[in-house]
C-alpha cells in the first residue's frame, strides 16, 4: 500500500532572500546542505518503509495461500493449531501495519528545541546579516511563516517543504521505527507460515501415502479385471486397434502401479507424482476399455443379426414340420374316434390299478384346472383341445367331473341311480371320461375328434342314456402329440462386458 506521496518535489529554501549577498549564502550554506541530507535520509527511510510494506503484503498473500492449502486437512490437531496461529499472525500483522502507517503518516512530527521564539530569533539573525552587508531586503515575518512552524507533517518533509533538518531527522526516525515494527510482524508471519507449510506437507504426505496404497491395490485389481475382459473379447471386435490400445493401457497401469510401490515414501513430490501417474493411467485404461466395449458390442450386434436370420430360417422350416405332424396327429385321432363312436371300453393300455383305484403314477393333473385328473394320454389330449377352445372363446373348458374313485362312484350311483354306471364299470373310474358344462360339452362334441374325444352314441340325443355333458377319450392308440425334434440353432453371441 502506498502511503507516501510521490514523486517528491524538490523545493528550494523556504524563504527566498533575493537580495542577500554572497556572504549571506555562505553563512547559511552548511545549513542548507544539512537540511538537504536530512530530507534525503527521510526519503530513503520512506522508500525503505514502502519496500517493507510491500514485503509484508507479499508475505501475507503467501501466508493466506498456505492457510488455504491446509483447508480440508485441519482435522489433524497439530495442523489445526498451526493454521490458527498463522491466521492470528496475519490478523496481528495487518493491525500492526495499519498502526505503523498511521504513525508514519498521520502523527505530526515535533522537533525538540524548535519553538516560535527560536524561529523569531532566526528571523532576527537573518535580518542582522542583511544589515551587516548593507543589502536592502524586503523580509517580513509572513515570508518565514513555514519556518516558524514548530510542528510539521511528514508529507511536507518528504516534499522538501521544511527548513529545519532536525524536523527531517525526526521524520526519518519515525519512518525507521515504523519499518522496524513492520519488519517484525513480517518475520512473525513468515515464521508461522513456514511452520504451517511444514505441518501441512507432513499431514498431506501421510494422506497421500494412504491414498497411494489404496490406489495401487485398486489399480492392480483393475488390471486383473481388464486383462480378463480383453482376453474374453479376443479379436471379436469391429476395430482391431481397440484391442491393441486396451492392452497398451492395461500395461501402462501395471507399470504405474509397480513404480508407485517402489516410490520413496519420504519424498512428497515423488509420492504426488506417483499418485498423478496412477490416476492418469487409470483414466487412460478406462477410456480404452470403453472404446473396446463399443467395438466388441458392435461386433456382437453384427454377428447376432446374421445368426438370428439363420435361426429364423431354421425355425420357419421347423414350424412347417410341426404343423404337418400336428395335422397327421389330428387325422389319426379322428380315425380312432371314427372307429370308437360308442365310447371307450375296457382297461387302457399301460394303466396300473383297477377301475376307481388307478395308481397315481397313471393319472395326470390338468394344467388348466388342477382340481381334476385324467389318464395321462387323455389329459394331454384334453389340454390340446382346451388350448384351441381358449383361442376360440377366451375361456377354458369347464369340467364338472373327471377321474372318479371307486368310493366316489358308489356315492354318485346313490345320488343318480338311473344315470350313473355300476360302481367299478364307469369310464370315469379309468380316467377316460369327463363331464362338462353345456358350452364346453357342445364345443368338444363338435371339435373333439381332432383330439381323440368323442360324445358316445349312447349319450347323444336319442341314445340309450342321453347325457349331453359326458364325453370320452378313445385315441389311446394314437397317444399324445409328439412334435418333431427342434433344429440345432446357432447360439447368439453375448457381450463379454455383460458377464
Amino acid at each position: 500500500m502506498d502511503f507516501i506521496p510521490r514523486p517528491y518535489r524538490h523545493v528550494a529554501a523556504t524563504v527566498a532572500l533575493t537580495c542577500f549577498s554572497i556572504g549571506l549564502f555562505s553563512a547559511h550554506g552548511s545549513h542548507l546542505i544539512d537540511r538537504h541530507h536530512a530530507v534525503e535520509d527521510a526519503r530513503e527511510a520512506a522508500a525503505a518503509l514502502e519496500d517493507t510494506q510491500t514485503r509484508l503484503d507479499v508475505s501475507i498473500s503467501k501466508a493466506e495461500q498456505v492457510v488455504n492449502s491446509a483447508k480440508g486437512l485441519e482435522d489433524e490437531s497439530d495442523l489445526a493449531a498451526a493454521a490458527d496461529a498463522l491466521k492470528a499472525s496475519i490478523v496481528d500483522a495487518a493491525a500492526a501495519a495499519e498502526e505503523a502507517n498511521d504513525a508514519a503518516t498521520s502523527v505530526e512530527i515535533v522537533t525538540e528545541g524548535v519553538t516560535a521564539t527560536s524561529a523569531d530569533q532566526y528571523v532576527d539573525e537573518t535580518a542582522q546579516a542583511a544589515q551587516e552587508i548593507e543589502i536592502e531586503a524586503d523580509i517580513t515575518t509572513d515570508d518565514l511563516a513555514d519556518a516558524q512552524a514548530a510542528v510539521t507533517d511528514l508529507a511536507a518533509v518528504l516534499d522538501g517543504e521544511v527548513d529545519d533538518p532536525d524536523v527531517a531527522r525526526a521524520a526519518t526516525e519515525q519512518l525507521e521505527s515504523a519499518k522496524q515494527a513492520i519488519d517484525q510482524v513480517t518475520a512473525d508471519v513468515e515464521t508461522e507460515a513456514q511452520s504451517l507449510h511444514a505441518a501441512t506437507q507432513e499431514v498431506q504426505l501421510a494422506k497421500d501415502l494412504a491414498t497411494l496404497d489404496t490406489s495401487v491395490q485398486s489399480a492392480l485389481a483393475t488390471t486383473v479385471s481388464s486383462t480378463e475382459l480383453i482376453s474374453a473379447v479376443g479379436r471379436r471386435v469391429v476395430t482391431s486397434s481397440t484391442v491393441t490400445a486396451a492392452l497398451g493401457a492395461d500395461s501402462a497401469l501395471r507399470a504405474a502401479a509397480t513404480r508407485a510401490q517402489e516410490v520413496d515414501r519420504s519424498n512428497a513430490d515423488e509420492v504426488s507424482t506417483a499418485l498423478a501417474d496412477l490416476e492418469s493411467a487409470t483414466t487412460g485404461l478406462a477410456a480404452t476399455m470403453e472404446q473396446l466395449q463399443v467395438s466388441h458390442e458392435a461386433w456382437v450386434e453384427d454377428v447376432n443379426a446374421e445368426r438370428q436370420a439363420a435361426n429364423d430360417t431354421l425355425m420357419a422350416a421347423y414350424q412347417e414340420k410341426v404343423e404337418a405332424a400336428r395335422a397327421e396327429w389330428k387325422a389319426a385321432n379322428k380315425k380312432a374316434v371314427g372307429n370308437n363312436q360308442g365310447g371307450w371300453t375296457g382297461k387302457p393300455t399301460g394303466v396300473a390299478g383297477s377301475n376307481g383305484r388307478v395308481a397315481a403314477s397313471s393319472l395326470c393333473t390338468l394344467d388348466f384346472d388342477t382340481s381334476h385328473q385324467l389318464q395321462c394320454a387323455a389329459a394331454e389330449a384334453l389340454e390340446a383341445a382346451d388350448a384351441a377352445y381358449y383361442s376360440a372363446t377366451g375361456r377354458h373348458i369347464s369340467i364338472t367331473d373327471s377321474y372318479r374313485s371307486y368310493a366316489s362312484q358308489v356315492a354318485t350311483k346313490a345320488n343318480k341311480p338311473s344315470t350313473a354306471a355300476v360302481p367299478g364299470t364307469s369310464n370315469h373310474g379309468w380316467g377316460m371320461a369327463v363331464d362338462l358344462d353345456y358350452a364346453s360339452a357342445t364345443w368338444l362334441a363338435k371339435n373333439g375328434a381332432a383330439y381323440g374325444w368323442v360324445h358316445p352314441t349312447w349319450a347323444r340325443a336319442g341314445g340309450s342314456r342321453p347325457e349331453w355333458w359326458h364325453l370320452e377319450y378313445v385315441a389311446t392308440s394314437v397317444g399324445g402329440f409328439e412334435a418333431p425334434a427342434k433344429p440345432d440353432l446357432e447360439e447368439l453371441a453375448v457381450s463379454a462386458f455383460a458377464r
